[in-house]
């Protein structure tokens, strides 16, 4: 794994993002990074494939120098799109990813399959475009598996700039064929100052809240989380004991059904998926967030999780799982509770060990919020960014393009 000192560059650069959905509610990281860069001075343009459905769309950034989509808004003209052949669609999807390499600098590709199509895409410009790569968790477990491992050959024989999320990630590049000198472990973050640390005071007639924020998809181990609250509060007849589900997805009503079947109903709330601000209230009214993530049936897998990093800065206790690069985020019995995977009776025993011992909590809590500071924070994550891009640029001897 690199390390090694990064080229110093002065020029505002042009900074091209290349993403799915836009803006997206579920991918705040990716609004972090282009508010980021645009706050330091540098031109910001965004190549989406479509636009956010009301329901998932969040604010986008103020400052854009461009946003376009690769999918019309147009009913009529998406539903011809739609029903071209999957070579012309791709045809045409790849000539404005040639031109969105040639109006910026280095390219930013928040997950592998953009950073390997935009390679593809743009094979016949010279010099080639810089794309820095970000792995998070899906294009490195079964997207990659499905594909034998090679969907990235390309980006590593050009040896483009890899930057996976966790350690575990970088281990998987490297024994797929990435070199080790192309790879910088580049965290997802989330904004401190967000999130007021705030341990948590409860009395004992207070109920123990729990709270999940995530897609209700199998990877998040929510069947484990409802078991495993169902195990503790059966346990613990003593305790008052609250479990807040926010979020949507396909598994929805197969978890309300599981609730029901449990005989917890009265315990569990379903609050859909809300808005980042009623997040930060949902978590400030919680004592701790229980997010026990999986491998899924078909290989998938996290990268590190948002929520958990949101959580720890701001003072509540999280219970997660030894799960691809969770533990890198959580030291357990320091800075959280680690379960293994699907294991109900220890998720249980977590549970109940936070509603019962106050003073530890705390001091997991307070420990929590050390290492988000550290290294996890997304104003000091965005300096190592905008780093890494002028390194693409300097190590080529390209200079940035004129911004005026």
């Amino acid at each position: 794994m690199n390390s090694g000192p990064l080229h110093p560059i002065n020029e505002p650069m042009k900074i091209g993002f290349r993403v799915g959905t836009f803006p997206k509610l579920s991918e705040t990281f990716i609004l972090d990074q282009i508010e980021g860069m645009i706050a330091r001075g540098h031109q910001v343009s965004i190549l989406a494939n479509d636009r956010a459905k009301p329901q998932e769309k969040a604010v986008s950034p103020e400052g854009l120098h461009d946003l376009s989509y690769v999918r019309s808004d147009n009913p009529l003209l998406s539903g011809l799109q739609d029903r071209l052949p999957y070579r012309l669609r791709r045809a045409l999807t790849a000539s404005r990813e040639r031109k969105f390499c040639t109006a910026n600098d280095v390219i930013i590709c928040n997950f592998g399959w953009f950073g390997a199509q935009v390679l593809e895409s743009a094979n016949s410009l010279s010099p080639a475009p810089k794309i820095l790569t970000i792995f998070h968790g899906d294009d490195m477990s079964r997207s990659l598996l499905a594909n034998g491992g090679n969907l990235y050959s390309d980006l590593f024989d050009q040896r483009q700039m890899l930057l996976p999320v966790s350690d575990f990630w970088s281990e998987r590049l490297q024994q797929f064929g990435a070199r080790e000198e192309d790879i910088f472990v580049h965290r997802m973050g989330v904004k401190t100052e967000n999130f007021k640390y705030a341990p948590k005071t409860r009395s004992n007639t207070d109920p123990f809240k729990l709270v999940t924020v995530c897609r209700f998809v199998e990877k998040k181990g929510l069947e484990y989380a409802i078991r495993g609250f169902a195990k503790a509060v059966s346990q613990a007849p003593d305790l008052t004991m609250r479990f807040e589900l926010i979020g949507s997805g396909p598994l929805e009503a197969s978890l309300k059904a599981l609730v029901r079947d449990l005989g917890i109903s009265e315990l569990v709330s379903f609050s859909g998926a809300l808005p980042h601000k009623e997040v930060a209230h949902a978590l400030a009214r919680s004592d701790a967030l229980v997010l026990p993530s999986v491998v899924s049936e078909d290989g998938d897998m996290e990268g590190i999780p948002l929520s958990l990093m949101e959580a720890m800065a701001s003072g509540v206790g999280v219970i997660s799982t030894y799960h691809s690069g969770i533990p890198e985020l959580i030291e357990n019995g320091v800075s959280g509770l680690l379960a293994q995977e699907k294991n109900c009776d220890q998720i249980a025993d977590h549970i109940l060990t936070l509603a019962r011992n106050p003073e530890l909590a705390v001091t997991l809590t307070r420990n929590a919020r050390e290492v988000i500071e550290e290294k996890f924070n997304s104003t000091k994550l965005n300096d190592q960014l905008e780093e890494l891009c002028k390194r693409a640029l300097t190590d080529s001897g390209v200079p940035p393009q004129s911004t005026e």
